[in-house]
């Protein structure tokens, strides 16, 4: 199969480029860290076929979770109101004693 380079295929290919680059313009600066730091370690890995497989399969399987049951609806929750006695005092003045009830 011979390619041919046609003056219509070379317009497509850098109109995709253009659209390419001004998507990655609208990247902000910590996802662009987090790609520049995927690709490091993927060409760190010795492998970047595999080590990038591996990744995007963990992402998949991620996605395709089950979401967690939601908890119950009919939940009843008691508490016992404990009365608390509470007294402002000034800096020098002595607590009146408290009287039992």
């Amino acid at each position: 199969m011979v390619f041919r380079l046609t003056p219509e295929l070379l317009q497509k290919g850098l109109t995709a480029l253009g659209v390419a680059a001004g998507h990655l313009r609208n990247i902000d600066e910590e996802t662009r860290r987090g790609i520049a730091k995927l690709a490091v370690q993927a060409a760190m890995s010795g492998d970047a076929n595999r080590y990038l497989k591996e990744r995007l399969r963990w992402i998949d399987e991620r996605e395709n979770e089950p979401e967690p049951a939601p908890p119950p609806r009919n939940v009843r929750a008691t508490a016992r109101a404990v009365p608390v006695e509470a007294e402002f005092v000034e800096d020098g003045e002595r607590p009146r004693p408290r009287r039992r009830s």
